[in-house]
């Protein structure tokens, strides 16, 4: 049986033709239904809240779309964006718009930020990144530290790394996706 006439085992959240490629290269098979949202960003919003809301909400949206939809399948929103100098860069509306945001972009330093929250049938939410894990993660790979003790140092010490089960002298691209979750629950919410 070929990957293309396997029984969708997801719902895509996601009219992106990039996240389903991803999905069919790891052999996920799936359906696809685009959730229509507002996706303009909140006053004050950092862009590890915007996209983890984002993917929420496009989970919850298709989630409750597809109610007593046979087969009912878990949903899977994403969502990503790009931030320079604190502005969160959404859509671009026209070529006019494309153009400056590339020259924004062109020859400087950006961030990628990503979140994606899946849905099970039972609506409980898997997975959605706050904002203490993508603080985690940009003070671990934004100012080239050398060890993960010196990248995290201003919210946790030695002690509350080790209780992770993770070495504090251990370089944070070493660390899988996990390990920072588990590390980002021991940062106090704002």
């Amino acid at each position: 049986m070929t990957l293309e006439s396997s029984t969708p085992v997801l719902c895509l959240a996601s009219a992106s033709p990039r996240r389903r490629e991803l999905l069919w290269q790891i052999g996920v098979p799936h359906l696809v239904q685009p959730a229509d949202l507002d996706e303009r960003c909140a006053p004050q919003e950092s862009p590890a809240d915007y996209v983890a809301r984002l993917a929420l909400a496009k989970a919850k949206a298709v989630h409750a779309a597809r109610q007593g939809i046979t087969p009912a399948l878990p949903v899977l929103g994403a969502d990503t964006t790009v931030s320079i100098d604190g502005l969160i860069l959404g859509k671009p509306a026209d070529l006019a718009q494309l153009r400056d945001m590339l020259g924004r972009l062109s020859g400087r330093e950006h961030e990628v930020w990503s979140a994606v929250a899946r849905l099970t049938v039972r609506e409980k939410p898997a997975f959605a990144v706050d904002a203490r894990y993508g603080q985690l993660v940009t003070a671990a790979f934004s100012q080239r530290r050398k060890t993960l003790r010196n990248a995290v140092r201003q919210w946790l010490d030695v002690a509350a790394i080790e209780s992770c089960g993770i070495d504090p002298a251990a370089r944070p691209e070493t660390l899988q996706p996990s390990e920072f979750a588990a590390l980002a629950q021991l940062i106090p919410a704002r």
